[in-house]
């Protein structure tokens, strides 16, 4: 379920896909003041190749593109800054993160989120999601170049 503090936000979105290779995102975006907020927290796992799959969290509250469409339940955004964390290891930071999510119904969106590092890590999830999108307002802001 959506934390209930986002009902302030512009958008809000939050979901797992997969079995195996697998996800679990939240991303919480607005628009102040023509300024992009919000943040994007996560974990996932994938397939080694190994007896062990490798396991990732990661985390920015530094929001750089934030668009949404109110009529279609979408949401977009890029963030900058992202703290990435394979279990134990030293985090990675410096990476940056994408979302995109449109509504399909009540418990479930399409969409993808990315995450790219300098040293070479990417981590692609892409298809359904179980979970849930909101909407409260359309908006596009980035930082003024």
């Amino acid at each position: 379920m959506i934390k209930t503090k986002v009902i302030q936000a512009d958008g809000a979105v939050q979901g797992a896909i997969g079995n195996g290779n697998s996800a679990a995102v939240e991303a919480v975006v607005s628009c102040v003041d023509g300024v992009p907020s919000g943040y994007i927290d996560g974990s996932a796992e994938v397939f080694s190749g190994g007896p062990v799959n490798r396991k990732f969290k990661f985390y920015s509250n530094n929001a750089l593109i934030v668009a949404t469409l109110k009529d279609l339940q979408s949401l977009g955004a890029i963030f900058d800054n992202v703290s990435v964390q394979e279990d134990e290891f030293t985090p990675i930071t410096g990476c940056r993160a994408t979302i995109d999510a449109t509504r399909l119904n009540s418990g479930q969106w399409v969409g993808s989120f990315n995450i790219t590092c300098p040293d070479g890590l990417q981590l692609f999830f892409y298809g359904t999601f179980s979970g849930q999108i909101v909407v409260n307002r359309e908006v596009f802001c980035q930082p003024l170049l």
